[in-house]
């Protein structure tokens, strides 16, 4: 089995529709931690955390996601949804 980024975070996606969030949020968890330098793992952690209502570890991983890559626009609008600033 090999677990890639992208199907990881895909597996995660889906088991996030289906309201598994416990699994999901570990895949996420997994998928920031085994590519820690990845904006997309890290960005797909905070839409984990917000949709389970912990906007605080969600505006963490949106920050990080930031900072991996100024560019990454979905987290930069996350975080202003959570009117909190990239690097507040």
């Amino acid at each position: 089995l090999h677990l890639t980024e992208a199907y990881v975070n895909q597996w995660g996606g889906s088991l996030l529709a289906a309201k598994q969030w416990d699994a999901a949020l570990g895949l996420f968890k997994f998928n920031a931690r085994r590519w820690p330098k990845s904006t997309n793992a890290h960005d797909s952690l905070g839409y984990a955390y917000l949709q389970l209502g912990d906007k605080v570890r969600a505006a963490a991983a949106y920050r990080r996601a930031v900072r991996l890559d100024p560019a990454n626009a979905d987290a930069a609008q996350s975080l202003q949804a959570l009117s909190l600033r990239p690097t507040q």
